[in-house]
């Protein structure tokens, strides 16, 4: 009789209701160390969500295939994030936030180890605007460029660095500060779109004026350049780490719908990437073989050989 007495039941009811409160609280902690990966077709996985504040563009990590940096903002509003999401865990590592002001690109230098950050006017994190360098073991951070300067890419041994200012392509030397103007531009460049091949020889970037925009490769000892797309509105193109291929956003003149193709360095071979839609932000993991990029409700991985049913680096157009 006394197992079922009032004060006996409300006993258990309690030990009830610690353990499964307890229960709740180790699936919580389990399921945050987890990441949110889920295969949409063979060769396409979600990885995360963009989130409450959501991811604006990602860079895959040049030396670690389990990080990717991540920007993330409301498009007209404060405050911005940038953190490294590591592809294991679904863990976020914070790298820079500001509550004023504007990020307006971060990307990694080649060593994989610092990440580059261009902060805008009366981002009070970081002052003076303009751009700069966090070591990521550290934390700490250093001004590089003014805000003027609207374009950075790292050259693969990390000792030269291309910018772009009023129009004008500068090579600079990271270490004494020499610079050359290696293109003048006729067209309108598209800001924060360089992108350098791995052997250090050549860039390519998207220029011109709506509704057509196309690639440009130039050829930094020779200073020619040449152009490899047509039709269209070409953006945002990323040299693969192999050398020998070039992702890039293409937009519909019509619809505007917006999807990745892939091209050989000399526009010779392009191929559009079939079943994607409304996506920006493409970057290719360290080996190569993987793409990463936004959508609208998340990032997204894909297997590039699986969904193309090819080796894109042996037969990219077939």
């Amino acid at each position: 009789m006394q197992l079922n007495s009032p004060k006996s039941r409300f006993h258990k009811e309690t030990c009830l209701l610690q353990i499964t409160s307890l229960v709740i609280l180790l699936l919580i902690g389990l399921l945050s160390g987890c990441n949110a990966y889920q295969k949409i077709r063979d060769g396409l996985t979600f990885i995360a969500s963009r989130g409450m504040l959501p991811v604006q563009s990602i860079v895959w990590s040049p030396t670690d295939e389990n990080r990717i940096l991540a920007t993330a903002f409301s498009v007209g509003q404060w405050p911005a994030y940038i953190y490294l999401l590591d592809l294991k865990t679904g863990q976020k590592q914070a790298v820079a936030k500001t509550d004023s002001g504007w990020f307006h690109k971060a990307t990694w230098t080649s060593d994989g180890k610092n990440v580059l950050i261009l902060a805008g006017d009366n981002t009070r994190e970081f002052e003076p605007p303009g751009w700069w360098k966090v070591d990521i073991a550290s934390d700490s951070s250093e001004h590089l460029k003014d805000l003027g300067y609207t374009v950075v890419t790292w050259s693969p041994d990390g000792k030269m660095m291309v910018t772009e200012s009023g129009g004008d392509v500068y090579l600079t030397n990271v270490i004494t500060e020499a610079e050359e103007i290696i293109h003048t531009n006729i067209e309108s460049i598209d800001d924060y779109s360089f992108s350098w091949s791995q052997d250090g020889q050549y860039l390519v970037f998207p220029a011109g004026q709506a509704p057509t925009m196309d690639l440009y490769v130039l050829n930094i000892k020779t200073r020619k350049v040449a152009q490899i797309t047509e039709d269209g509105i070409s953006s945002f193109p990323v040299w693969s780490p192999k050398g020998n291929i070039i992702v890039f956003e293409k937009r519909s003149p019509v619809g505007g719908k917006t999807t990745l193709y892939l091209i050989s360095p000399d526009g010779k071979c392009e191929v559009g990437i079939p079943g994607l839609e409304n996506i920006w932000s493409p970057t290719w993991s360290p080996d190569g073989k993987e793409l990463a990029f936004i959508g609208i409700d998340g990032i997204y991985y894909l297997e590039v050989d699986k969904v193309l049913g090819r080796d894109i680096y042996q037969n990219l157009c077939r």
